[in-house]
């Protein structure tokens, strides 16, 4: 079923009235919600935080038409309060959070996990000390293989590294 709405006609807007407003209005006459509501103007859809003066060209014309599309569930159309945004709810400072349980069999940690873990366990480090490390160097060797697709090339640049950071 296919449903068409009349057109909505709006006399002498001010330059900085936004896509939303415009959306509202016509949200107003009809009763669909502004959020199934999209607007085009040449055939390209519009942000609703853009204004009319930013949308339309220089001189503005003395009249335009944008064309509406109704996103899927118009039908079920509702009233424009329906429209406005819903109310947060936000906790309570004085109820006290319920402690979470620890876990009674832990699973192994995923790759991602570990690399964390063992970035917090060097947290300390300085990067000097990052650099005397075996795994820097391998870790970094085993990156430029990878990212160059070439191990002679990873190895010759790590050995470039290398000698740049014993001479600093």
């Amino acid at each position: 079923m296919k449903a068409t709405y009349e057109p909505l006609t709006l006399s002498s807007q001010p330059a900085d009235t936004t896509v939303l407003d415009l959306k509202t209005q016509y949200s107003t006459k009809t009763g669909l919600d502004t959020r199934i509501i999209k607007m085009l103007y040449n055939k390209r859809p519009c942000g609703d935080l853009k204004t009319l003066k930013e949308l339309l060209p220089t001189p503005t014309p003395d009249s335009v038409d944008f064309t509406l599309m109704i996103m899927g569930g118009a039908m079920g159309t509702s009233s424009p309060a329906a429209a406005a945004s819903p109310a947060i709810e936000l906790p309570d400072p004085a109820a006290k959070a319920a402690p979470v349980p620890a876990p009674t069999d832990p699973a192994p940690l995923s790759e991602r996990a570990e690399g964390l873990a063992e970035t917090a366990a060097h947290a300390d480090d300085t990067a000097g000390d990052m650099l005397k490390t075996d795994d820097f160097w391998s870790d970094l060797e085993s990156f430029l293989v990878q990212r160059l697709k070439d191990e002679s090339e990873g190895e010759r640049l790590l050995t470039i590294f290398k000698k740049a950071a014993r001479s600093s």
